[in-house]
């Protein structure tokens, strides 16, 4: 069930939001998901979402690569993990800081091989919606494949179980319930720049309301928000 936050009003989104891009489910308000399974952030999925079979989950890795692979749930945790106590920002006015636990995209880079030419990795949720960013970008960043939220199974409503995290991007920008990526070397318009989302979604200067926080903060600078 949703929940409709009306009391976090008004929520002042960065500019960038474009004007026909879609609302939350009430127009002007942040939306939750109410239960237990669901902790104090705002499910950044709310339609199409996989709630069964959870524990078969696949990630496909493949494209332009020597040695394409399919990593079980299981396997992903037998990488080296990480902890990373970062924050996370939505185009649509929020941001939430937490202790994130997952694997770095840079040993699963390692193991696929990708060929020199292929510097643009495509996303695939289980909905099928679509995602680029340059291979060099997601590095920088140290983006990680994660699993894990405050030593908590990230939820099916977040993009559980697995989700691709990039910093210094809108949460657009990585796609949860991840079920592909593909090594390419050019990119396409992913699913939101299709509905006027700006395609690099590189987090830009605005007002924000801080979920752990509980409060607001005024972002100044454009980039990952360290604070």
């Amino acid at each position: 069930m949703f929940k409709s936050l009306m009391h976090l009003q008004p929520v002042s989104a960065p500019a960038t939001r474009p004007s026909n891009a879609p609302a939350p489910k009430a127009s002007g308000t942040i939306v939750v998901c109410e239960g237990p399974e669901v902790r104090q952030w705002p499910s950044c999925y709310r339609d199409k979402v996989r709630l069964s079979q959870l524990s078969n989950w696949q990630l496909e890795i493949s494209g332009d690569v020597s040695n394409s692979k399919i990593f079980s749930l299981k396997d992903l945790y037998h990488f080296p993990k990480v902890n990373q106590f970062r924050r996370i920002v939505s185009i649509e006015g929020w941001t939430y800081r937490a202790r994130w636990e997952g694997v770095l995209l840079r040993h699963l880079v390692q193991e696929v091989k990708p060929v020199p030419q292929a510097t643009i990795v495509q996303q695939t949720d289980a909905a099928g919606r679509v995602e680029y960013l340059s291979l060099s970008k997601l590095l920088d960043q140290d983006a990680l494949i994660v699993f894990k939220e405050t030593e908590k199974p990230l939820t099916p409503f977040h993009g559980g179980p697995i989700r691709l995290m990039v910093f210094d991007r809108y949460c657009y920008k990585g796609l949860g319930q991840l079920v592909k990526l593909s090594f390419c070397r050019d990119a396409a318009s992913g699913s939101h720049e299709a509905l006027g989302y700006p395609s690099d979604g590189v987090i830009q200067p605005g007002r924000y309301y801080v979920f752990d926080l509980k409060t607001y903060k005024n972002v100044t600078k454009p980039g990952e928000i360290r604070e």
